[in-house]
């Protein structure tokens, strides 16, 4: 499917105009805007020229397109969906020798299929300043090299950690925090806007955050429409933000996007699960296809993920400040499918409906800490029957009740996505200890039913 991208000249105190555009076949042509606010970006590091604002009109690109058309309607498969769009970059040449590379790190994240080519921007800038933006920007010029790393802040509990542990750790320097948000998901907003304020309260010398609010609005001429909401791309939108700051920092200020590394893996619970299916935000293959397009095009900001080899349990237990962490770790959300509350038990006070595998793993992590004491739309160990039987939960039990040995973990691990092979073990060795955790957690809270469906 061609994706069209038609951009224009911005009003003041506005990002450039952005719309998307398709004609499926046999259909009426559809339209959306792609809302950009970039005010609190322009603040901190202005409106860069170069290589790294290129990457970052193609994440928020790519993040309207993901959005834009459903995997339900106009997959090939099921699930994969065929794009071709051309992206406006500073220098197409450049960027072409890149193509290759760039879409099969593409067609990995979303699991789609990715055509892309380049084109000269059309237009002189993408943003028009107010007077405050540009006071503000002046003032924070000079303070830009007092950072030492730029953290993606998503408002989840992994991101939250990793900033505790960066705040702790770095005792003399200053941490710039990233973050997206979409005016179409407020919750995620709120998670961030509450999750910086704890933070602040402890490390208010050592952070400062500004977000991009990336969303489509204004859906015109749709035939039934419907959005996608999987968003594989947002890794992509939230990594490119980063990048820009630090590249706007020194080429030598690195990107951290902390992830644990049974997310970040993703070993599927069943076979069905493989490939595409598996998230792959924070993929160590995806991780590194990115830095490979970045070395070749002459961005040499590092993208690391210190946690990579660490279960969420870890992290959880080894926060440096255990305290900040037990008292606000509430204020974060893990859940992937928040506000789908019409089948809960619990349909108020809590954001996490208690039985995706993100609301699992948390709950399994917490309770290394005997933390695991949250409200869930549904638990799963006082739950009716009909409840355990959704389908994320049978796989769930499956996958525990079945012995896996190292070497199986290890293929599993290199059917989803290349791996550098001398760390495969080292990443079978975390899924391992992440089936452990979970069993232990079941064996401590779980009753004897959930028990008999993962054979203890």
């Amino acid at each position: 499917m061609k994706i069209n991208f038609d951009y224009q000249e911005p009003t003041k105190g506005k990002f450039s105009s952005m719309k998307l555009s398709f004609e499926p076949e046999n259909e009426n042509k559809q339209e959306c805007n792609l809302k950009v606010s970039y005010s609190e970006v322009y603040q901190r590091v202005g409106l860069p020229n170069n290589y790294a604002f290129d990457l970052l009109l193609m994440g928020i690109i790519t993040y309207g397109i993901d959005n834009a058309i459903s995997r339900d309607k106009y997959s090939i498969n099921g699930w994969s969906r065929e794009f071709e769009v051309s992206f406006p970059v500073s220098d197409p040449l450049k960027w072409n020798l890149e193509k290759e590379n760039l879409e099969n790190a593409l067609n990995f994240l979303t699991g789609d299929l990715w055509n892309i080519s380049f084109e000269g921007h059309k237009i002189k800038s993408y943003y028009f300043p107010t007077k405050k933006d540009l006071k503000i920007y002046h003032d924070n010029r000079t303070n830009l090299k007092e950072y030492s790393v730029v953290s993606l802040f998503s408002g989840g509990l992994d991101s939250f950690i990793g900033i505790i542990d960066q705040s702790e750790d770095m005792r003399n320097s200053k941490i710039l925090l990233a973050s997206h948000s979409d005016g179409n998901f407020k919750g995620v907003m709120q998670d961030q806007d509450d999750s910086y304020k704890s933070l602040k309260q402890m490390y208010d010398e050592k952070l400062s955050w500004s977000r991009i609010k990336v969303s489509l609005s204004n859906i015109t001429n749709g035939d039934n429409y419907k959005n996608e909401i999987t968003t594989r791309s947002r890794s992509l939108l939230f990594l490119s933000i980063g990048i820009l700051y630090a590249n706007s920092i020194s080429n030598d200020i690195d990107v951290l996007i902390p992830e644990n590394g049974t997310i970040a893996i993703n070993h599927p619970l069943t076979a069905s699960r493989r490939s595409s299916c598996s998230t792959r935000t924070a993929h160590p293959h995806f991780l590194t296809s990115l830095q490979n397009v970045l070395n070749h095009i002459g961005i040499s900001n590092k993208i690391k993920n210190p946690y990579e080899l660490k279960t969420k349990g870890e992290m959880v237990e080894e926060c440096i400040n255990q305290n900040i962490l037990v008292n606000s770790m509430k204020l974060t959300c893990s859940c992937a499918k928040r506000g789908h509350n019409y089948h809960w038990d619990n349909r108020t006070g809590t954001e996490h409906c208690g039985r995706c595998m993100p609301c699992l793993y948390r709950r399994v992590a917490l309770n290394k800490t005997n933390s695991d004491n949250e409200l869930y739309g549904i638990d799963i160990f006082n739950t009716s029957d009909e409840k355990l039987e959704q389908q994320d939960l049978l796989a769930f039990f499956d996958y525990l009740n079945k012995d896996i040995s190292i070497e199986n973990i290890e293929k599993n691990i290199l059917v989803n996505g290349a791996f550098p092979l001398e760390k495969v073990r080292d990443y079978a060795l975390v899924i391992e200890r992440t089936r452990t955790e979970i069993k232990n957690w079941i064996s401590q809270k779980g009753n004897q039913k959930i028990k008999n469906k993962i054979g203890l």
